[in-house]
């Protein structure tokens, strides 16, 4: 369903369905709703999981599942997967009616080619629909206007008519009052822009690292963007943001139509001003670029830097546990490691350094203990997907019993192969 601005509202799509529901002498027992939502993906769509997963399970006291049209029943862009939704409903005894494509519902070969060309209408609405966004948003972008979202730290939206003459402030979480305004972004409190400068300072400085830095805020009562507490990742995210220069940088990453997001290449990144002086200069931003590139897990090492540095540390002190490695200087995490190499035994191979046995065993049952948690995983999220019911019997990490809808039982074993799990 969609929300009361657009024109199928809630409330309209009610009382068409009753309407339909009196005329053909049915009753509505039950209405099940996804309030302002795409209908892009399944895993948003609360209304319809919880519909699905109620006729699978027998839990429907209806036998007719009454849909505004072909559009609201989802919008999704693979067409197989709205019609797998509706076969579940047959599947179970229940039919589906759309309400405004009556024409779709008598079941025969023609209406099913019909029904595929609504579905692929729907889909195709949805990507025209974001191609025209994503277009309004380059347009704003490359006119120095706000794109959306909340204001930056120390920044404050502001609406302004076309000739940017009448400006109103907006407080966070509010909207422009007049729908032809804009929005710009203005210079906010100073006292958080001295924050902003204070952070800049420290950090070009050499001295004080982004969590000594976060350390020194929350040591002095300074609130953080959010209202809590300063975290290193917020001081990183901070010191990484180039609108504190004066420039905004927009369209970085993607994530049209409920697709996974994904970074862009510069080429299609829009820098605009939105001041002609920044909080802190370009130099010092620059600057800080460069100190936060030689830091931490951003300071790239090559793998002959890693296993080199490894090798040494366990020839001065033999076989560590894992949790020592953050202890030993220059040495870095074991999270790179697994990262770059797999898994620590295999930096133990790579390297020629003994392994003992007891390490050995325990790096193998935390292998298979992360493998299986991953596939259980999996499986529960196709079995969702489907409207399966899934129970699994834990057998310590390397047997699980499945037991699909109280009916089908299945097992995933693991088995332990030269190189590991």
């Amino acid at each position: 369903m969609s929300t009361d601005h657009q024109r199928y509202s809630i409330g309209s799509q009610i009382r068409a369905i009753q309407a339909y529901a009196d005329r053909n002498q049915l009753k509505v027992v039950r209405i099940y709703r996804d309030e302002g939502k795409s209908g892009l993906t399944f895993s948003e769509r609360e209304g319809l999981a919880q519909l699905i997963a109620d006729i699978i399970a027998g839990r429907n006291d209806f036998s007719n599942v009454l849909v505004f049209d072909i559009s609201r029943w989802g919008r999704f862009q693979d067409l197989d997967e709205s019609a797998h939704y509706e076969f579940l409903c047959r599947r179970n005894g229940v039919r589906v009616t759309y309400c405004e494509d009556a024409y779709v519902n008598d079941g025969n070969p023609y209406s099913a080619v019909i029904k595929v060309l609504k579905r692929a209408q729907a889909a195709d609405d949805s990507r025209i629909k974001s191609a025209r966004v994503f277009a309004t948003l380059c347009e704003l972008a490359n006119s120095g206007l706000h794109t959306g979202g909340p204001a930056p730290y120390g920044f404050v939206r502001v609406a302004v008519d076309e000739s940017r003459q009448r400006m109103q402030r907006l407080t966070p979480g509010t909207q422009r009052a007049i729908r032809a305004d804009k929005i710009i972004l203005m210079k906010g409190n100073k006292a958080q822009l001295r924050v902003i400068r204070h952070i800049f300072d420290l950090y070009v400085s050499g001295k004080v690292s982004a969590h000594g830095i976060a350390s020194r805020l929350n040591a002095n009562g300074i609130v953080s963007p959010r209202g809590g507490r300063w975290c290193t990742g917020t001081i990183i995210s901070m010191l990484s943001n180039q609108v504190y220069t004066g420039i905004k940088c927009w369209n970085r990453s993607t994530s049209r139509l409920k697709t996974k997001r994904r970074k862009n290449d510069r080429s299609s990144w829009i820098l605009y001003r939105i001041s002609n002086k920044g909080v802190i200069d370009a130099k010092q931003f620059e600057r800080a670029q460069q100190i936060k590139a030689t830091r931490g897990r951003n300071a790239r090492k090559s793998d002959e830097q890693l296993l080199a540095e490894f090798k040494e540390l366990m020839e001065k002190y033999g076989p560590l546990p894992t949790k020592w490695f953050g202890l030993a200087p220059g040495l870095s995490s074991p999270t790179i490691y697994k990262e770059r190499f797999g898994s620590i035994r295999r930096v133990f191979e790579l390297t020629g350094a003994k392994c003992s046995k007891r390490r050995l065993i325990w790096q193998n049952m935390l292998s298979a203990r992360q493998t299986t948690t991953r596939l259980l995983d999996e499986i529960k999220l196709e079995a969702e997907k489907c409207g399966d019911s899934i129970e699994v019997t834990d057998g310590m990490h390397i047997v699980h019993t499945f037991r699909f809808n109280k009916q089908l039982t299945g097992q995933m074993v693991l088995l332990e192969r030269k190189e590991g799990f």
